[in-house]
């Protein structure tokens, strides 16, 4: 990841980084935390 977006996504150096859930419970992404407070 880099600090300065603006700038390489102005030269075409955006990334999409794509995450799935593996098949068992070491390999799958963790639920949010009960207190994560929500976007508004």
């Amino acid at each position: 990841m880099h600090c300065h977006l603006e700038r390489p996504a102005s030269w075409g150096m955006d990334t999409v980084l794509i995450v799935k859930n593996g098949t068992t419970a070491k390999t799958s992404i963790l639920p949010p935390p009960a207190n994560l407070p929500t976007c508004s």
